[in-house]
C-alpha cells in the first residue's frame, strides 16, 4: 500500500459453544500508519502512536464469522493488529468471559514512502564497457553479437563470422552491441551531519520518498541499482544493503525496507557509515546520495569524486528535489 490507499482486512471468529453469544466485543489496536474506517476509535494514544478500536460481536451457537476491517493507509510504515482482547458476556452482565492476545495478528501491513519526484532525472551512466546497451557506446561487448554485414576491407581478420560466411557464399563481419556502465548505487542518509550526533534529519521523510521515486524509476528503465543506509535491519550490527538487481521484486524489497525505516531502528553514526562505504563501493561507481550534505559528508564525497566516481546529490524543496553533479560548497565546509 501506498499514502491514502485503501484496502479491506478480515477479523474471523469461530464460536464452537453449544448456546448463542448475543453480547460481546472485540477490541484490537494498531499504529497511526492506517486508519480503520468502518470500526469505531475509543480514543487516540498520543504517546504510544497507537490507536484502540471496538468492534460489537454477536453470534449463533457452533458459527463462524468474518468481520470486514476497512483501512486506509496514513502514512510511510509497518503495522498490524495487536493487542487484541475478546469479551463475551451474559445476557444479565452478570459474569464475563475474556481472552487477551498480546501479539495479535502476524500478517503485517506494509505502507511503502509515497515517492517524491525529482525534477531533472535522466540515465545516469559511464563510457566504460558494462551490461546496458547505448548505440553511442565507444566500447562493444565480443560475448554479444547484435547481427552481421558483409566484410569490408579494413575488418579485423577475427571478426570474419565464418559459419554466416559459409552460408552466404562471402564474408561476413560480426557486429557487436554496443554497452556503458549503468549501475547506480543510491546512499541514503538518515542523520543530521553533524560531529558526534545521532539526531534524525528533520528532512529524511523527503530524503526516503526520493528514494523510492528513484527505485521506481530505475526499475521502469531496466537499470540495475543497490542502496546502502546507515540503518541496521539485521542481527549482524551492519549497515542495510539492498544488492544490486532489477525487476519487480528487487524494487519490491527496496520500497519495504524504506517503509521499515522508524526511529526504533539503530543507526549508524556517520563516520562509521562512510567509512563502510570506503571498502565496498566500486572506484568507478555512480553514486545518487540523499541525506542532509555538511562537512563530514562533503569531505567523504569530494574524496570519492576524485577518486573517479560519478557523484549526484540531491537539491531539496518543498514540492520536488532535482539531483546535481556533485560539488563541493563552501557553505557544507562551514
Amino acid at each position: 500500500m501506498f499514502p491514502n490507499d485503501e484496502a479491506t482486512m478480515y477479523l474471523k471468529l469461530h464460536h464452537k459453544g453449544i448456546l448463542p453469544l448475543l453480547q460481546g466485543n472485540v477490541t484490537f489496536t494498531c499504529n497511526n500508519t492506517i486508519k480503520c474506517t468502518n470500526i469505531p476509535k475509543l480514543y487516540d494514544n498520543v504517546m504510544a502512536k497507537r490507536s484502540p478500536y471496538k468492534l460489537p460481536l454477536t453470534y449463533q451457537y457452533k458459527s463462524s464469522k468474518s468481520y470486514p476491517v476497512n483501512i486506509v493507509a496514513n502514512k510511510r510504515g509497518v503495522t498490524r493488529i495487536r493487542e487484541i482482547n475478546l469479551q463475551i458476556f451474559d445476557p444479565f452482565h452478570i459474569g464475563t468471559v475474556s481472552h487477551y492476545n498480546t501479539w495479535g495478528i502476524g500478517q503485517e501491513i506494509l505502507v511503502y514512502p509515497e515517492p517524491k519526484p525529482l525534477a531533472n532525472i535522466q540515465t545516469f551512466s559511464k563510457m566504460r564497457a558494462g551490461e546496458q546497451i547505448y548505440p553511442h557506446s565507444l566500447f562493444e561487448d565480443v560475448s554479444r553479437i547484435r547481427g552481421a554485414r558483409e566484410y569490408a576491407a579494413n575488418d579485423p581478420f577475427s571478426r570474419i563470422h565464418w559459419n554466416l560466411s559459409a552460408k552466404n557464399g562471402q564474408l561476413m563481419t560480426k557486429e557487436y552491441d554496443k554497452t556503458v556502465y549503468h549501475k547506480w548505487t543510491i546512499i541514503l542518509n538518515v542523520l543530521k551531519d553533524r560531529q558526534m550526533s545521532f539526531d534524525l534529519s528533520e528532512e529524511m521523510e523527503d530524503y526516503i520518498s526520493y528514494v523510492a521515486f528513484i527505485c521506481q524509476y530505475a526499475y521502469k528503465q531496466n537499470i540495475p541499482f543497490e542502496i546502502y543506509a546507515n540503518v541496521v535491519t539485521n542481527s549482524n550490527d551492519s549497515i542495510f544493503h539492498l544488492e544490486p538487481g532489477t525487476g519487480g521484486k528487487h524494487l519490491s524489497i527496496a520500497l519495504e525496507m524504506l517503509a521499515r525505516i522508524n526511529e526504533g531502528n539503530y543507526i549508524k553514526h556517520i563516520n562509521h557509515f562512510f567509512h563502510s562505504l570506503d571498502r565496498r563501493i566500486d572506484e568507478d561507481a555512480i553514486v545518487l546520495y540523499f541525506g542532509d550534505y555538511g562537512s563530514t559528508i562533503a569531505n567523504y564525497l569530494a574524496s570519492w569524486s576524485r577518486g573517479g566516481m560519478s557523484i549526484f546529490n540531491v537539491e531539496n524543496n518543498e514540492e520536488y528535489g532535482y539531483l546535481q553533479p556533485f560539488k563541493l560548497r563552501s557553505d557544507a565546509l562551514a
